[in-house]
């Protein structure tokens, strides 16, 4: 008819400034490294914003610290690495102040069998800390009747994650098995809730979540070297949520198929995948399509390359609720224009002599900028 149902704009101008210090320090002495280290963060978020809800000028500081020793060594067969650590996180914004202290320890144990192959063991517990953006009140329209806003009383989630992988290596033949079950107290979950004659979107902390994958991947090398080789991975997964809000129990399998061969410079790669659903906040996504074939040739430091993705099909992505909820959503995109997409690329290696290979990696990258 021409007439318009409703409208809604939002007029945004975020500033932020962070400032990251990382320091590394490692020691040897024999057969034994020890290590430490800190990481410090602190940012300032302002936010001012104009909407269909009104005005908001939104402030937020966040102080980040993160300290650890680890000492790490083999002897025999026996390989390991013990890493003790606290994060402390101290946030203030225009509504709520909060601290949390966690101790965050991370282990990893190694043993060699013999034979090619290997077993280890690794224990990882670290805070999940909420974005800036799912801590903001910032109202916003996702229809006529349904809005989406922050939760300033978010608080931090906690995952503790166990992993057992065995390795075999001999031959023509390279295995490895996973096993792998993970623990999250308070994870972060989209909640529904009616507000007058409409409906509101927000983050709220669940009960738990728990998630137990098993991984199996087979690498084949017919001729014994880079020549051509086969892999293949199969990685079934078991997704369980409870909260107030929802609570689901889901599985999925995800399977992918690659094959390189090699032959002097010039290289052939394919690929595909057997998409497969994740699970997370109340959500079920389908993984990113993945069929996919390149050539490359290397002539001295130069690198010529063409691919082409999304093989003879348009990039499709689904997405949709889980449980009885108030709202079913359930989102399906094509993009059309990306079938049989071509890239083209040409590279050049500025190194010169041997290429060089760090133990550590400083981890000092900044978080982006909400769109609140």
């Amino acid at each position: 008819t021409g007439l318009t149902s409703y409208e809604d704009f939002m007029k945004l101008d975020n500033s932020k400034r962070s400032l990251i210090l990382e320091l590394a320090h490692t020691r040897e002495t024999g057969r034994l490294r020890i290590s430490s280290g800190y990481r410090g963060e602190v940012s300032f978020l302002h936010s001012q914003v104009d909407n269909h809800f009104g005005a908001l000028d939104y402030t937020s500081r966040t102080w980040q610290n993160y300290g650890y020793s680890e000492i790490s060594g083999r002897k025999g067969r026996l390989l390991y690495r013990v890493s003790l650590g606290l994060t402390h996180t101290h946030n203030h914004s225009s509504y709520r102040s909060y601290s949390s202290l966690a101790f965050t320890p991370k282990v990893v144990l190694g043993y060699t069998l013999g034979g090619g192959s290997d077993l280890r063991l690794m224990y990882d517990d670290k805070p999940i800390l909420p974005s800036l953006d799912q801590l903001s009140s910032n109202r916003r329209r996702a229809t006529r009747d349904i809005t989406s806003v922050g939760n300033p009383q978010l608080e931090n989630a906690h995952m503790r994650q166990l992993t057992a992988m065995y390795t075999y290596a001999k031959g023509i033949f390279d295995i490895k098995l996973v096993g792998l079950y993970s623990h999250t107290h308070r994870p972060h979950i989209q909640a529904m809730k009616r507000e007058g004659a409409g409906i509101t979107f927000a983050p709220i902390n669940g009960a738990w979540s728990d998630e137990l994958v098993t991984a199996a991947r087979v690498v084949v090398k017919p001729f014994g070297d880079n020549t051509l080789s086969l892999d293949t991975y199969l990685i079934p997964t078991y997704s369980r949520l409870r909260s107030s809000e929802i609570s689901y129990d889901r599985s999925s399998l995800y399977g992918e198929f690659s094959l390189t061969a090699q032959h002097k410079g010039l290289q052939l790669y394919y690929k595909y995948a057997l998409p497969t659903y994740t699970y997370d906040s109340g959500y079920a996504s389908r993984m990113e399509p993945k069929h996919t074939a390149s050539i490359s040739y290397r002539l001295g430091n130069w690198k010529f390359s063409a691919s082409m993705l999304f093989i003879g099909t348009p990039a499709y992505y689904h997405d949709y609720t889980l449980g009885e909820r108030l709202v079913q959503r359930d989102n399906k995109t094509w993009i059309h224009a990306n079938k049989n997409m071509i890239l083209l690329g040409v590279s050049y290696h500025l190194s010169r002599g041997k290429d060089k290979t760090y133990s550590k990696n400083l981890q000092n990258e900044d978080t982006s900028s909400p769109t609140l």
